[in-house]
């Protein structure tokens, strides 16, 4: 990873976590709850079709169940010719929770998906002209990416506390055109179309 790829990702974090440190000022014991649009998660990903680092801030709706997250990830160059940067949106579902202690919560099963958009000069949502019209009929700019997984939760600090609890969790995933890919060529598993993603979750 180059060392300005790099700056630029722990400004990235620096930024996130002073301007979340700032909201958990306002939302301190005796003053007015936070507006509604203020995220109440932090999430923190590695994998998942959606950058090899990934942050972003979070909501966690109704009674839980539901989670909307807007993530910035960014995947360092490699053997490409840039790095890769990328905006999602990601929802996930939980159907139950098993209450394992005082402390801790276990979520078998969360499924959801993601929209992904890429920037760069190498990603196209229209193809340029030099490309034949028609020849290809996906953007290289957007990709969804379903994804299932589990989780389990711990609590780490009392109502009043800027970090009241934190998620682990772990995801199974991939993208449209993998899913295509695998359905017209039979030389392709699932395995080959699977990716791994883990993460974590700190509930405001």
């Amino acid at each position: 990873m180059r060392l300005a790829g790099l700056s630029s990702w722990f400004c990235v974090i620096a930024l996130f976590l002073y301007a979340s440190n700032g909201l958990a000022q306002v939302n301190t014991p005796g003053t007015a709850p936070l507006k509604w649009y203020y995220p109440n998660q932090v999430v923190l990903q590695t994998g998942g079709n959606i950058g090899l680092l990934t942050i972003g801030p979070g909501y966690r709706l109704g009674k839980g169940k539901t989670m909307i997250d807007v993530l910035y990830g960014f995947s360092p160059k490699f053997k490409s010719e840039s790095a890769n940067h990328l905006l999602t949106g990601k929802f996930t579902y939980s159907p139950f929770a098993i209450k394992l202690s005082k402390r801790y919560l276990a979520e078998p099963l969360r499924i959801g998906t993601g929209l992904s958009y890429h920037f760069g000069k190498a990603y196209y949502t229209i193809w340029p002209d030099r490309y034949p019209k028609g020849y290809y009929w996906w953007t290289t700019t957007f990709r969804l990416t379903p994804f299932i997984g589990s989780a389990i939760s711990t609590r780490i600090g009392s109502e009043d506390k800027f970090i009241k609890s934190m998620t682990l969790y772990g995801e199974l995933g991939t993208h449209d055109l993998s899913i295509l890919s695998w359905a017209v060529n039979k030389n392709i598993s699932l395995w080959d179309i699977t990716s791994i993603a883990v993460g974590v979750r700190l509930s405001l």
